[in-house]
């Protein structure tokens, strides 16, 4: 079975950048993982399709230099966004949005305006999720393409 392990990836010794190095590699594991999971056979989903195919990534997070980061506000980025979406209607729900977080939840936060979004697409009809490590974001996608769990359950 497919086994990735973020932690070989974490180079770095601080605290506040380990634990950004920490929730990268465990998106970026997801983001393989996805790249060889076929999606079902269904009329809306294109034949041969894999999870990638539908889920992508907003880059929100990291450090700019102020012009930069004034430039991407003027062009619609905004805090808060969650980290992935599938956008991917599924037994009448129109998607899932995902906010990736580190498997250690007593070292990982969420912000209020990452609240703020989850709670405003969940109010539109979207799943929500907040996942803690790669491990429970896949099981996600897997309860939201196969229907496994209560969908609308809070995040």
């Amino acid at each position: 079975m497919y086994r990735y392990n973020p932690l070989l990836d974490i180079k770095s010794s601080k605290t506040q950048s380990n634990r950004n190095a920490l929730e990268d590699a465990e998106q970026e594991a997801l983001i393989e993982w996805s790249l060889i999971q076929k999606l079902p056979n269904m009329p809306h989903i294109e034949k041969g399709a894999v999870i990638n195919d539908y889920l992508y990534a907003i880059p929100n997070g990291g450090k700019r230099d102020k012009g930069v980061a004034i430039k991407l506000k003027k062009q619609g980025v905004k805090a808060g966004v969650s980290d992935l979406h599938l956008a991917l209607p599924m037994f009448g729900l129109p998607g899932l949005w995902i906010e990736m977080k580190q498997p250690n939840k007593s070292k990982a936060e969420v912000s209020p305006k990452q609240k703020a979004w989850l709670a405003r697409m969940k109010l539109a009809g979207y799943v929500v999720v907040i996942a803690y490590g790669w491990d429970e974001a896949k099981a996600a996608i897997e309860n939201y393409l196969y229907q496994r769990t209560q969908l609308r359950r809070a995040a």
